[in-house]
């Protein structure tokens, strides 16, 4: 019996592959995004604390300096917070093109077994005619041994 063979196996399995890396890329830019937007939340827990600290001096006698160092140490955690939410959006506008990648991807491959599964329905609508058409030509001959017979 003929076996089916799908000329572009190889063309699907490609795409399956491309597939398969367009899903880690997405994997990979949502480990970024998630990294970014937990170093953000650390900056603000830092912030907080540094102004926590800044509160709790109010109206004691502490040093020029100390005061100086805790504003200048929260200035630079806003700037840090501000940078740090301009990669938090780098890294979530990554992932929506990732995303986007591994969605064309998948369609891709999804295309392509459509048409494999196409192919293998005909190639077995095929099979299934050449076997009808073989027992039609043995219960012919059949039938005509039986009537040579009876003659």
């Amino acid at each position: 019996m003929k076996r089916f063979r799908f000329k572009l196996q190889r063309v699907l399995d490609i795409k399956r592959i491309r597939e398969e890396q367009r899903q880690l890329e997405v994997a990979l830019a949502e480990r970024r995004r998630a990294e970014a937007v937990e170093e953000v939340a650390s900056l603000r827990r830092s912030l907080a604390q540094c102004e926590r600290q800044l509160r709790s001096f109010s109206g004691a006698s502490i040093p020029v300096e100390r005061l100086a160092l805790l504003s200048e140490s929260a200035a630079r955690l806003r700037q840090e917070i501000k940078q740090s939410e301009t990669r938090v959006a780098a890294a979530v506008q990554g992932l929506g093109l990732a995303k986007a990648a591994h969605l064309e991807a998948v369609k891709e491959r999804k295309s392509m077994e459509r048409l494999r599964e196409r192919r293998l329905a005909a190639f077995r609508e095929e099979l299934a005619r050449a076997e009808q058409k073989e027992m039609d030509e043995m219960a012919q001959t059949v039938g005509t041994r039986g009537a040579s017979r009876e003659q």
